[in-house]
């Protein structure tokens, strides 16, 4: 006998039996139990196993493949979900809340609505600390930022991360890594070295970073740049000595160019201006974007970046200065620019390096991730030598 359309199935059957529920019923009440499902059958494959195949379509069912099916499915299938008359959401909203695995949808805005403290690909929300227990000095955000669990150190790191960026790096054989990862065994020739405060993962510094930069209005999360210029400043004071003996004296700071236009503030000049002084004196004029958009993952493009004046970059020891490094795109092809333009080294420091567990020892780098708590006392300089 068929499920009703109010029951939520309780085994995952073949995707085309999962196809026709979807299409049949209220999309909303199957949205935990569908996030589940693709989560599942991500991990699955990504183990190897070889799973269904969304309706007739003989694709894998990776998560790429699952949302560009889904929403073709959703948007040729399904029409209801388009209709002014109908309070469900559009497909890439309800999408975006299954990958989450959380979702209700509000019947009069029809606007997705997220349980507290959840929101998705794993994100999680803060609530600004107020009254007498309020942060008040850098050292009061460090330990609001150990206490949330945002800001796990980097160092020590092992021969199973990224010699230079210190994300995950793939395995060329039983128990050996390879130094560099893809990108930066492309464009390590334009970067001294990458110099992180701490890792990023979706539910602590990535969450914070996410909600600080793209939520609107973006005024209610422009607090967040308290702690993060805390952690930077806190981490550089400890260790510009150490960028020093390595690759000379920092002879000028540029903050990185934004890529996106959409965004109603530089987030990083707010970071800046959320201290008073830095061990760095910041410039935000040297390095400006050419073009719109930004380098495709695994690209190394200078022509994104151009340079107000290279006689103030000729044979200078620069700090380049930015808030998460990803896969390096940016950085590399930014970096790449300030060599075209005479720049002696080019040492990129970022707040956050961005983890993600789905690709070689990435998994094994989340969880000693989550282990660890913020430290300055050792930066991937430094752990090296000792």
């Amino acid at each position: 006998m068929e499920p009703s359309a109010t029951e939520v199935p309780t085994e995952a059957g073949s995707s085309a039996q999962l196809s026709r529920e979807l299409h049949r019923s209220n999309l909303c009440s199957y949205s935990m139990r569908v996030g589940k499902l693709i989560r599942d059958a991500h991990y699955r494959r990504r183990r190897g196993t070889h799973l269904c195949h969304w309706a007739a379509h003989r694709e894998p069912f990776g998560t790429a493949n699952a949302r560009t099916l889904f929403l073709n499915s959703v948007s040729q299938k399904d029409r209801r979900l388009r209709s002014s008359e109908d309070s469900k959401p559009s497909a890439k909203k309800l999408w975006r809340a299954l990958i989450g695995g959380t979702y209700c949808a509000d019947s009069v805005t029809n606007t997705p609505q997220f349980p507290e403290g959840s929101s998705p690909m794993g994100y999680r929300d803060f609530t600004q600390p107020v009254g007498h227990s309020s942060p008040k000095t850098a050292a009061d955000w460090i330990q609001w930022a150990n206490r949330e669990g945002i800001a796990p150190s980097v160092a020590p790191t092992d021969g199973s991360t990224c010699q230079l960026c210190h994300g995950a790096v793939g395995e060329r054989g039983v128990g050996a890594y390879w130094n560099f990862c893809q990108n930066c065994n492309k464009g390590r020739r334009t970067l001294d070295a990458v110099v992180p405060v701490a890792y990023s993962i979706d539910s602590g510094l990535e969450s914070v970073l996410h909600r600080y930069k793209d939520f609107t209005p973006s005024i209610h999360y422009r607090w967040m740049a308290l702690p993060l210029a805390s952690l930077a400043i806190d981490f550089l004071s400890a260790h510009l000595r150490c960028i020093e003996r390595a690759y000379g004296s920092p002879q000028l700071g540029i903050i990185m160019p934004s890529s996106n236009t959409n965004r109603d503030f530089n987030h990083m000049e707010v970071i800046l201006g959320a201290a008073a002084s830095w061990p760095i004196q910041w410039t935000t004029h040297l390095l400006y974007k050419a073009k719109p958009g930004r380098p495709s993952r695994g690209e190394i493009d200078s022509s994104y970046y151009a340079v107000v004046s290279p006689a103030a970059i000729r044979g200078r020891n620069i700090v380049l200065f930015d808030d998460t490094w990803t896969s390096g795109a940016t950085a590399f092809s930014a970096a790449a620019r300030l060599r075209e333009a005479g720049a002696h080294s080019v040492v990129s420091f970022t707040i956050g390096r961005q983890l993600r567990d789905d690709w070689g020892t990435g998994h094994a780098l989340t969880q000693r991730a989550l282990s660890r708590s913020y430290s300055k006392e050792r930066c991937v300089i430094c752990a090296q030598r000792s």
